[in-house]
């Protein structure tokens, strides 16, 4: 688990904190979409597209990568809730995704996202706001077998917790990028 790592008990305590931590991500993630939405800022440089193809070409990667992650993990949550609505079982998030198709597409997702944030990124002075958003997913993605720590023999509520948290930095990181990138078409 990104936020919470060393917490492999399920005591009630801990599944409340987890259910507790996963609300406010999910209420930031409410937030991030509403004030920072990085599908309007694709929007706006859709409608801007003729005055830098290049640009508008690295958006559109961008934009791409991050709907396919964000739809992912979607995905994967509802899938979470349908086999563990309330969250504390153990087994279900290993099941399906550790050493499973839907995990090595997981793990290509939070791959694919800040490669295409950093490959898009038109100004230099955004890199260390970039940089700081990624942080966490880079530090995730430099662990071998990541998906196995992160999602092996966690309660369902902790694993729910860690997909909200990496949607919230991919729309966040996407948002900085496609800002960026639609405040130099102006």
């Amino acid at each position: 688990m990104i936020l919470l790592s060393g917490c492999h008990s399920i005591s009630n305590n801990i599944s409340d904190s987890f259910k507790k931590v996963n609300a406010s991500l999910e209420k930031s993630n409410e937030v991030i979409s509403a004030q920072n939405n990085y599908e309007q800022y694709y929007f706006d440089i859709k409608m801007k597209g003729d005055k830098n193809k290049e640009w508008t070409r690295k958006a559109d990667t961008l934009y791409a990568a991050t709907k396919k992650a964000v739809d992912l993990l979607g995905k994967i949550k509802e899938t979470l809730l349908e086999k563990d609505s309330v969250g504390d079982k153990t087994d279900i998030s290993a099941a399906l995704l550790v050493r499973t198709p839907l995990g090595d597409s997981l793990d290509k997702v939070v791959r694919e996202v800040p490669e295409a944030c950093y490959a898009a990124l038109v100004s230099r002075g955004k890199k260390s706001s970039l940089d700081s958003s990624v942080y966490q997913i880079n530090g995730v993605i430099s662990r071998k077998d990541w998906i196995a720590e992160d999602f092996g023999n966690e309660p369902t509520v902790e694993a729910i917790t860690t997909l909200n948290y990496l949607r919230m930095e991919f729309m966040v990181a996407s948002a900085i990028v496609l800002s960026d990138i639609d405040s130099n078409l102006k």
